[in-house]
């Protein structure tokens, strides 16, 4: 899989999600490469995505659940979209 093919996946499950469920959300940003973990029920919970390494997406998870800290994982776009319903789920 490709960028565009991951890029056009997060579109089509924000699409679904249709703003009540959690889903991955692109920022108010020109690039497709930053991305933030919508919850709408926890919004102060929000996961930050890069993909501005080809072939790498990169999660750092809420630091505010863990003392400030940022905790970071990577994983590649095909691990990503197989495990992508655990992605949204804490």
């Amino acid at each position: 899989m490709n960028k565009e093919e991951f890029i056009e996946f997060l579109k089509t499950k924000q699409e679904e999600a249709s703003g009540f469920n959690p889903s991955w959300c692109k920022i108010a940003t020109n690039s497709d490469d930053y991305w933030k973990l919508n919850k709408p029920a926890v919004d102060w919970l929000e996961d930050d995505m890069d993909l501005s390494e080809d072939g790498i997406v990169k999660i750092t998870y809420a630091k505010s659940l863990y003392g400030g800290k940022p905790k970071t994982f990577e994983t590649s776009y095909d691990d990503f979209k197989d495990n992508y319903e655990k992605t949204i789920r804490r």
